[in-house]
């Protein structure tokens, strides 16, 4: 709990810190594009577009999900698994690749997960509010599902923290860690139920492995939010689950950094 303190006590000082160099990160990584920020929305629903076309039209027919249209339900569970992607694998490399920078200055290295995951963050706010309109032009919206749309935004960024604290440090130690974060990150893409839906022909040991992955938990909050007003999920034990998962990597990320700092600088 010491090395757990020391972290909040980083992030306290230096918060004003976080947001800067996030908001940099944001600018420097399009300022050399000549349509700028604007990739923020046509990258992602160009991949949208794909997606629709090969699992919407080409493998379903154009049938919807219960009520919904496919490609309503679809934008719904992919938006939520951009930030989940981006937010695990930059989160990942968050403090290797600055290490050359920050290595001769006094500098917080524990902010800089935190930094990278908000950088993610505000692409996807971006991108929620455009699946607002989306879903409330197409579909219709509750007030009691965009509460819970906020409370998923919230609590996903603070997971992507957590198990940013804890990948950026082993991918700085054991750089092939980069490599496995980034095969595991594009299975769950498959894993998790964004492009199928579970029934009652879905085997067994898939549920099975549906309950252990916390990404599910997300997609289906989003979609729940969104298409049904319905935060009931938040009071069943999934919640306990994710809360659990984001104490546990916050604790272990935590020691393992503060343990491992010293010895980043042999990793340059």
């Amino acid at each position: 709990m010491k090395t757990m303190s020391l972290i909040l006590k980083e992030h306290y000082e230096n918060a004003y810190l976080i947001f800067r160099l996030s908001l940099y990160d944001l600018k420097t990584a399009y300022i050399s594009n000549r349509l700028g920020l604007l990739w923020l929305v046509l990258n992602p629903m160009l991949q949208i577009a794909v997606y629709w076309v090969v699992f919407g039209l080409g493998i379903r027919g154009g049938a919807p999900v219960g009520d919904t249209p496919f490609v309503i339900w679809l934008i719904c569970g992919v938006l939520p698994f951009f930030y989940i992607s981006s937010g695990i694998i930059q989160g990942a490399r968050s403090i290797h690749s600055k290490l050359s920078v920050v290595s001769k200055m006094k500098f917080p290295l524990s902010v800089l997960p935190t930094s990278v995951v908000i950088t993610q963050l505000y692409s996807h706010i971006v991108l929620v509010m455009l699946l607002i309109v989306i879903v409330a032009t197409a579909h219709g919206l509750t007030f009691i599902g965009i509460v819970g749309l906020l409370y998923y935004v919230v609590l996903l960024t603070i997971f992507l923290i957590a198990l940013a604290f804890l990948t950026s440090t082993l991918t700085t130690l054991v750089r092939d860690f980069q490599l496995l974060v980034q095969s595991v990150t594009r299975m769950l893409f498959y894993l998790t139920p964004i492009m199928w839906t579970m029934n009652e022909r879905t085997p067994d040991i898939l549920r099975d492995l549906m309950r252990w992955n916390p990404f599910q938990y997300f997609i289906e909050g989003y979609r729940d939010s969104l298409l049904l007003g319905d935060l009931s999920q938040i009071a069943t034990s999934n919640s306990l689950y994710i809360a659990g998962l984001i104490i546990l990597m916050f604790i272990v990320g935590a020691w393992v950094h503060m343990k491992s700092r010293s010895s980043f600088m042999d990793q340059i």
